[in-house]
């Protein structure tokens, strides 16, 4: 490819960086390099966005293609194709960009790929935000969906062990789209997401079994898939349903060996046996977690890792009647975590906060608990608070989860407060989203309800919004 140097001497004028072009446009600095150093052509939204920037026209920028890269000397002239056409064509079409995932070697660069798709993707589509959001779920769908098309054609049937490779590729491209499903809060995506991974889990499971040369990469689909089925379990089949699938998550992270997606399947289980009040169960697990974490020689794990097993184990204790104030503080020795979402365990600020709040809740420091609350959702507006608004990790399900927590938290120490706790079940109770554990949960935080407050009015008549969610 030729570099653009009509490209480089207006940005060399200025004494720009080629990061600071690519912020000033909202592109990544990757895509603004092909663009100058190899000669890519942008698509049409950022060659006007670059004209505007350097005061330029598109031509005196060298972003129209030359007359030689709109014919080609191998093809004949009536077999000729316009390249910036085709490429414009591909770069709209999200799907068949999805699927260039499956030539990437592993589920992080997979990931990263599929993030910088969706961000470009965006950013052109963002004067239209209705239509781009439906061509992605779309797309997602769709990738969600590729190994159940030709030439897998995916049933009920085993594959050949000739379609082995092909359909790793595939399911390792898939998978990353249930990951994006998992996130939303429509219950057909959450069912999608569930019911193909439970369909890859079971040829996995059988390359591993059958094939030599196949088994290290169908048994790292196989943890990363039983790790999401249980994430997705919750809200799909209900938490006593999800108990086997976070067993199975353990069982074959275990024999695959792989640290980060050991810990992230036991702390799974960790709050599967927990809600379903095996406490000692649940606390066990954790142990479990923090004693491998201790025996780790190799590089040191993510921070959302290291945290997130600290925070799990926490939570355990202190609903154990252990003081959790240790394993809060381990939990952010290694600083505050990111937005990142890694091996199937998410463990953000608010993450951190929210299961801060839930351990000293569980220890009978409900006054504490309400505090870190509030640091995520407002207690007067039931808002997000501003920090962490636009923030892509927090979403509707993290603010629901937490007023759900502060209404369990009003019932008893220093939060204790009727009204309060009316207040919170209330907004929970008529505006969540169908999720098996959400509805379970509330009705659990009514029966505890009436034995907090007994005889009062105001709750017995709460009954109401149940009766209406049922019908």
């Amino acid at each position: 490819m030729t570099p653009n140097i009509l490209l480089k001497m207006e940005r060399d004028k200025r004494g720009w960086s080629q990061k600071e072009v690519a912020d000033e446009i909202k592109a990544s600095e990757a895509s603004y390099h092909r663009w100058e150093s190899q000669g890519v052509l942008p698509t049409p939204y950022y060659r006007q966005e670059l004209a505007r920037l350097f005061g330029k026209t598109i031509e005196e920028l060298g972003l129209l293609p030359s007359q030689s890269s709109q014919s080609s000397g191998i093809l004949s002239q009536d077999a000729d194709l316009d390249l910036v056409e085709i490429h414009q064509a591909l770069n709209t079409n999200l799907f068949l960009q999805f699927c260039s995932l499956m030539s990437e070697p592993n589920h992080e660069h997979r990931s990263e790929k599929y993030a910088v798709i969706i961000e470009e993707f965006e950013l052109v589509n963002m004067q239209n935000e209705f239509a781009a959001a439906m061509t992605r779920r779309e797309a997602m769908t769709s990738l969600a969906l590729l190994p159940f098309s030709p030439p897998l054609g995916l049933a009920l049937d085993r594959l050949p062990s000739a379609q082995y490779d092909l359909f790793l590729q595939e399911v390792g491209a898939s998978l990353v789209a249930c990951e994006d499903l998992e996130k939303s809060i429509d219950p057909r995506d959450i069912a999608l997401a569930f019911r193909a991974c439970s369909r890859y889990l079971v040829e996995l499971k059988a390359i591993t079994s059958a094939s030599s040369r196949y088994r290290e990469r169908a048994q790292e689909l196989a943890v990363r898939c039983a790790i999401l089925k249980t994430n997705v379990g919750w809200r799909c089949v209900g938490d006593a349903a999800t108990l086997p699938l976070a067993q199975e998550a353990v069982s074959l992270a275990q024999d695959f060996g792989h640290v980060e997606l050991h810990l992230s399947a036991l702390s799974k289980l960790a709050w599967a046996y927990l809600y379903l009040d095996e406490e000692a169960l649940a606390l066990h697990t954790a142990e479990e977690a923090i004693a491998l974490l201790e025996r780790h020689k190799g590089p040191p794990v993510p921070v959302c890792i290291y945290g997130g097993i600290w925070s799990t184990f926490s939570a355990m204790q202190s609903h154990n009647f252990l003081d959790p104030d240790y394993a809060i503080k381990k939990a952010g020795e290694r600083g505050v975590p990111g937005n990142t979402f890694l091996y199937g365990m998410k463990f953000t600020e608010p993450d951190a906060l929210l299961e801060r709040g839930i351990a000293q809740a569980g220890y009978g420091q409900t006054g504490e608990a309400m505090k870190a609350y509030a640091q995520i959702v407002e207690p007067k507006s039931l808002e997000i608070v501003p920090a962490f608004q636009g923030i892509a990790t927090v979403g509707e399900r993290l603010v629901e989860g937490t007023i759900i927590r502060m209404a369990e938290a009003s019932l008893t120490g220093d939060a204790r407060d009727m009204g309060e706790a009316i207040r919170y079940w209330e907004y929970v109770a008529r505006y969540r989203r169908t999720s098996k554990h959400r509805e379970s949960k509330v009705s659990a935080i009514y029966r505890a309800m009436l034995l907090a407050f007994p005889g009062e009015g105001q709750v017995s008549k709460l009954s109401e919004h149940i009766r209406k969610k049922s019908q």
